[in-house]
């Protein structure tokens, strides 16, 4: 059997925060004027399927692997929503699988790979994936994914406006419900300080 080698298409930033923006307008405009957080875990719940025909799944998954996404479902691992200690974890996991899912999905289903993300020892199987160090940023699927995770939690307009009110790396954390850190990458991306 030939093997092909695959590489997902490069994206840049601005496209990624375009369709964080796009997807928000769709479904969630308050969270825009930074009215409101994004209610991830409710949109996946309610219009992840009819809107990319992955369907939402909970369930444990092996240790250290919090959430997958291949082109039938996407999976949460338990823990996470069990876990209240977890929440900010959670929803950072939530917009990292809904970029894979929003970004991704349709080009494993153009190009008919139920998974592609499992990498094979060389000469297994038909796919090569390209490594993450071979790969500019733009170009790996994973960077792509926490952009569009960051995008879609904080979006920048919603950012850059409590950043003007005077919000702190706090303020913003609990405000978008995410991690400080996840916070403090999203305003360095934004090249943004906290007040």
């Amino acid at each position: 059997m030939a093997s092909i080698d695959f590489k997902f298409p490069g994206m840049s930033r601005e496209t990624i925060e375009r369709k964080a923006e796009h997807l928000l307008r769709q479904y969630q405009p308050s969270v825009l004027s930074a009215e409101e957080p994004f209610f991830i875990e409710q949109f996946v719940d309610l219009h992840l399927e009819d809107l990319t025909g992955v369907q939402p799944d909970y369930r444990n998954l092996p240790a250290g692997i919090y959430g997958l996404t291949d082109q039938n479902e996407m999976v949460i691992d338990l823990s996470l929503v069990e876990d209240p200690t977890a929440r900010q974890f959670l929803h950072s996991t939530t917009g990292h699988e809904l970029g894979h899912a929003i970004l991704h999905v349709p080009v494993l289903r153009n190009y008919g790979r139920q998974q592609v993300f499992a990498q094979k020892k060389e000469g297994q199987g038909e796919v090569n994936l390209y490594r993450r160090r071979d790969l500019k940023a733009y170009e790996d699927p994973e960077w792509q994914a926490w952009r569009f995770a960051a995008a879609v939690l904080m979006p920048r307009a919603a950012i850059t406006a409590l950043c003007r009110r005077g919000y702190n790396l706090y303020d913003l954390a609990q405000h978008f419900q995410v991690n400080l850190i996840f916070v403090e990458r999203r305003l360095r991306q934004l090249g943004l300080v906290a007040g």
